[in-house]
């Protein structure tokens, strides 16, 4: 995903139901239960998809260059090396539409909600489709 765009990418069957990232994978569940502690103070979350209304353009674009890349590898092989790698929630999206095509790739936020204060951080995206990520300035050493 190109620097700079903040959303996430999950599939949604058509009966309904959320594919996404397996977060029982030691690794990953390890991970969010990091980012738990220290945007709430505990690892007791759940996670929460906010689907947004509307794609963005710039969304749109990256969906059309990842696809052309993605139709060119044997899917084994991208679904083997994409599965549950952080920042490729984009690409696992459209593997898993390609095998399953009466599902529909959705577009939102992703966020760890406390199951103690009802709080919700949003880790990817921000709850809104016009948000872009500021780029990272380094901070310079003073002394």
């Amino acid at each position: 995903m190109p620097i700079g765009y903040d959303f996430h990418a999950w599939v949604v069957s058509a009966k309904g139901e959320i594919c996404d990232m397996d977060t029982s994978r030691p690794s990953l569940k390890a991970d969010y239960e990091l980012i738990s502690m220290l945007r709430h103070g505990h690892k007791d979350f759940t996670f929460v998809h906010k689907e947004w209304k509307e794609t963005p353009k710039h969304v749109k674009k990256v969906r059309e260059e990842l696809s052309g890349h993605i139709r060119g590898l044997p899917l084994s092989f991208a679904w083997n090396e994409l599965k549950d790698l952080h920042g490729m929630c984009h690409q696992r999206a459209i593997i898993i539409q390609m095998k399953n095509p009466s599902a529909r790739i959705v577009y939102g936020s992703l966020g760890l909600k406390s199951n103690r204060t009802g709080e919700v951080w949003w880790e990817h995206g921000n709850g809104s489709p016009n948000h872009k990520k500021k780029p990272q300035h380094t901070i310079k050493r003073l002394w």
